[in-house]
C-alpha cells in the first residue's frame, strides 16, 4: 500500500467523522470494514456512510453543497475517462475515488480499500476508552 493512499484514507475518515460531514448526512460509525470496497458504488466509503446507501445519493448531496464530485450525470454524459479529469482532486484527495492519474485497476482499488481498512481499525482503536 502505497503512503499517499494512506494519507487520502485519513483525509477522508476525518471528514466523514467531522461536523460538515455530519451536518451533510455522513456517519462514519456505519464504516463496516468487512464489507468496505472502494470499487463498489454502495459498499464504498461515501455509499456505507451516507443516509442514502450509495456512492451516487452521496454525490448528488456533495454536488448540490458545492463539492466538486463525480454525480451520476457525469458518468453518464462523460465521453472522458474519470482517471484524466482535473475535476475530481477532492474525491480522490480524501480516498474515495481513483483519478487524475492513478491506475484504475482492480489491484489499486485493492489497495486503496486496504488503506482504509487501516485507518478505521486505527481511528476505532483510538476512540476506546
Amino acid at each position: 500500500m502505497t503512503t499517499s493512499y494512506r494519507k487520502r484514507a485519513q483525509r477522508g475518515y476525518r471528514f466523514l467523522a467531522s461536523d460538515e460531514g455530519k451536518r451533510l448526512g455522513f456517519n462514519v460509525h456505519l464504516l463496516n470494514s468487512d464489507m468496505l470496497e472502494l470499487s463498489d458504488a454502495c459498499n464504498c466509503a461515501l455509499g456505507e456512510t451516507f443516509e442514502g446507501g450509495s456512492y451516487w445519493d452521496a454525490a448528488e448531496r456533495l454536488a448540490d453543497e458545492g463539492y466538486p464530485v463525480i454525480t451520476m450525470d457525469d458518468a453518464l454524459l462523460s465521453e472522458v475517462s474519470f482517471d484524466v479529469r482535473p475535476t475530481y482532486t477532492w474525491e480522490r484527495e480524501h480516498g474515495f475515488i481513483l483519478a487524475g492519474g492513478d491506475p484504475s485497476t482492480p489491484q489499486e482499488y485493492t489497495k486503496l480499500t486496504e488503506a482504509w481498512r487501516e485507518v478505521i481499525k486505527e481511528e476505532r482503536d483510538r476512540d476506546r476508552p
